[in-house]
């Protein structure tokens, strides 16, 4: 009988020893996905549309140097900043340089951290993104632009969102597929992109991950980024997106404290609305920035 006791409290140490390896790798896990800059690139340059670019780069408050190319316009004081999602960087913008460009704005399109030619860093998702549209602005400002608009895309659009709302520089922003909040975000994108399972890894992951970076996730919502400073936004997202839901648009819409207009594109999947709809996006784009970057 002592034997057999004996037997299965050794199973049981060594079944607790297990689940708790497998809980912490797990959780380790979690977080790793969560801070990861997942890099790629796309071989496009300026040049690629037969546009002159120049390469810059400029610092951050928190001294992290980040990397960009300006594209110099004829409008000489009027500038739009292009801004990249989660796993891409400034050659996925490339769809907006000629029809911004052709326009006459000057264009800076910017690799956030983590991302394109910058150091390796964790991604934050929005958190101290907003201070690399904020650095870019700088940049703007000291190159003697005085009415800079932002176009964001998914991270890019929340970051910009959020760098307005303490960035009065920032004249209005275009946000394409962007979140409203981040945590509900970051739970989809673990569970349903990188399959990690929800329970018990995703919240401890957070924790670590929060734990090993000093990011607070519950700070970068851009949906209190538009209630609290009204500042024009033109909103685009896709009915068909699969990673960031419409009703995300909805909600920043609504929220939204200064003038503002939403339009919703039929089929389009995340970050699609350009494509799907490009005629339409181009000219309501233009006509956004012709209104408010003056």
């Amino acid at each position: 009988m002592g034997n057999k006791i004996s037997k299965t409290k050794k199973i049981t140490i060594r079944l607790g020893i297990l689940f708790t390896i497998v809980f912490l790798v797990g959780s380790w896990v979690a977080s790793e996905v969560t801070l990861k800059a997942f890099r790629r690139s796309l071989n496009i340059t300026p040049e690629s549309y037969g546009i002159p670019f120049e390469r810059v780069s400029f610092l951050t408050k928190d001294k992290y140097l980040i990397h960009g190319w300006w594209l110099p316009g004829v409008k000489q004081d009027k500038c739009v900043i292009l801004v990249h999602g989660i796993a891409a960087d400034k050659t996925y913008m490339h769809e907006y340089f000629q029809f911004i460009h052709d326009a006459g704005y000057n264009v800076l399109t910017i690799d956030l951290r983590g991302y394109g030619e910058n150091s390796f860093s964790s991604t934050s998702i929005s958190y101290k993104e907003s201070d690399d549209v904020n650095a870019a602005v700088l940049y703007a400002k000291n190159r003697g632009e005085k009415f800079i608009g932002v176009i964001g895309r998914s991270m890019g659009g929340a970051s910009s969102l959020r760098a307005a709302e303490v960035n009065r520089d920032i004249k209005a922003v275009v946000s394409d597929s962007a979140f409203a909040e981040l945590k509900p975000t970051m739970v989809i994108y673990a569970t349903k992109i990188y399959h990690v399972p929800y329970f018990p890894f995703v919240p401890v992951g957070f924790f670590l991950a929060e734990l090993r970076s000093g990011y607070k996730y519950k700070e970068a919502n851009p949906i209190d980024s538009v209630k609290k400073t009204p500042f024009p936004v033109l909103i685009f997202h896709g009915d068909n997106d699969k990673k960031i839901d419409v009703e995300n648009a909805k909600r920043i819409y609504e929220a939204a404290s200064g003038p503002k207009k939403i339009i919703i594109v039929k089929n389009a999947g995340h970050v699609q609305s350009l494509a799907y709809a490009a005629k339409e996006y181009q000219a309501e784009t233009l006509n956004f920035f012709a209104t408010y970057l003056k």
